[in-house]
């Protein structure tokens, strides 16, 4: 599968409406992708390797509880095939 991590506000002060990261993580999924995001202060750096808290995502903007979210792991973005910051 296809992952793609989203460096991004936490989802629930995200305007549905506005916001053109929910935007591009539902057509991501369209496409296939597995949707992560991570905030900034979720980023750390070990043996040279960029490293973040990530939480895995579904978004439906056409619904009121807009984006569901997993728990968060401990991962290295060197896995994922997209970030976007």
């Amino acid at each position: 599968m296809k992952k793609v991590a989203f460096q991004m506000d936490a989802p629930s002060t995200l305007n549905v409406k506005t916001d053109t990261t929910l935007m591009l993580a539902e057509e991501a999924q369209r496409r296939g992708y597995d949707c992560y995001y991570y905030t900034p202060d979720d980023l750390s750096w070990r043996e040279g390797e960029v490293l973040a808290t990530l939480r895995p995502m579904d978004v439906d903007t056409e619904h009121h509880n807009f984006c569901e979210l997993g728990d968060g792991e401990l991962q290295s973005l060197n896995g994922f095939d997209v970030v976007w910051m």
